[in-house]
């Protein structure tokens, strides 16, 4: 009898137990739904994808912009590539000096292959050493090295670049798209400590912008210049740089020091100015007739017929370069990359990053 009892009190204490879990599940349930309603009705809310899904937003306290712009006082006007009678050129480098002098430009150097051609001493334009390594000697592809004093003919590419910046110098990859004597992203992003890469070569009309947001979009930071790469008079003039400076009367060290900062644009014939203020952008050309803005991958912000324009960015460019276009859409100047970054901040596709930030930290 005892035992029938102790069963039927016991049974009973479990059916009130289950009883009371259940209960618990539906009382927290209802805990929850009523959080959830409070979270939706009152609390910040999770936004509304964008029109563009793509666009994708970072609070401007977040957001930093790598200008490399220093807006000096003064500006000059240069070429990096040229050949004279030493290597495949058809006029002496006196005869190449005069003209560069002749036609307001501030400095020249003549880069024939292999070969340190000497200071032709042209009055009224400064000189800067270099040569042309070609792949007759076992490089992969054609690069410039600046400043140096003996000519580099053997190693590994990284070596060759090494060698030159042993002797005080610095290297340009020469006309990465021309077939035979170019190279491809995945090449350059592998090399170090080479500063530059011909965005636009005359000679040929190349165009490797297209391998220089691939090597951009990797994060390797590498500037973009435009030669002429002349071996006769018509390839003359066609393309060039603009180098900012605070100094009146610079050296050739003054000038290697803004290109290795990136203080200087690429040209074929447009002028092209850059300022930041804050998370803004802004961009000035007075002959140019379009500005278009690219951000990573090569892809296009935008495009204004404009000759000013601004653009705030949002934190998930990577980095922003401008191109000042002509009347038929053609690239005539082109700035270095801006590059941005956000920290630690995260991104959510499609949402303000500030709004889903807010709601996933309630």
């Amino acid at each position: 009898m005892t035992k029938r009892v102790e069963a039927g009190f016991f049974s009973i204490f479990t059916r009130i137990g289950a009883k009371k879990r259940k209960s618990r599940c539906l009382i927290s349930f209802f805990l929850f739904l009523c959080l959830l309603f409070y979270q939706l009705s009152f609390g910040p809310s999770l936004p509304s994808a964008q029109a563009n899904p793509t666009t994708i937003y970072a609070p401007a306290s977040e957001i930093t912009i790598i200008n490399p712009y220093k807006g000096y006082q003064y500006d000059y006007k240069g070429n990096l590539h040229c050949h004279s009678t030493n290597s495949d050129g058809i006029d002496t480098s006196s005869v190449v000096g005069q003209w560069y002098a002749d036609n307001s430009y501030d400095f020249y150097t003549i880069s024939d292959h292999d070969f340190l051609t000497p200071d032709p001493s042209i009055s009224g334009i400064l000189w800067i050493g270099n040569t042309e390594e070609d792949t007759s000697d076992g490089s992969s592809g054609h690069m410039n090295h600046f400043n140096i004093s003996s000519p580099i003919t053997g190693g590994t590419d990284q070596e060759r670049i090494d060698n030159a910046l042993s002797q005080g110098g610095v290297t340009i990859i020469n006309h990465p798209i021309r077939a035979g004597s170019g190279w491809d992203a995945a090449s350059i992003t592998a090399l170090d400590n080479a500063i530059g890469m011909e965005v636009y070569n005359s000679k040929n009309g190349d165009d490797s912008s297209g391998i220089w947001d691939s090597v951009l979009s990797s994060g390797k930071t590498i500037w973009g210049v435009a030669n002429d790469d002349s071996h006769t008079l018509a390839h003359r003039g066609n393309g060039y740089i603009v180098v900012n400076s605070a100094t009146a009367l610079p050296s050739e060290e003054e000038i290697i020091n803004q290109l290795v900062s990136g203080n200087f644009y690429a040209s074929r014939g447009f002028d092209l100015s850059i300022s930041v203020s804050g998370t803004t952008i802004s961009a000035q050309t007075t002959n140019g007739n379009q500005i278009r803005w690219i951000k990573k991958s090569g892809e296009i912000i935008k495009t204004t017929n404009s000759q000013n324009d601004t653009y705030s960015v949002c934190g998930e460019e990577s980095y922003v370069r401008i191109e000042v276009l002509d009347a038929f859409g053609i690239a005539k100047a082109w700035s270095q990359p801006l590059t941005v970054s956000v920290g630690n901040w995260y991104f959510a596709e499609g949402y303000t990053g500030e709004g889903f930030k807010q709601w996933l930290t309630l």
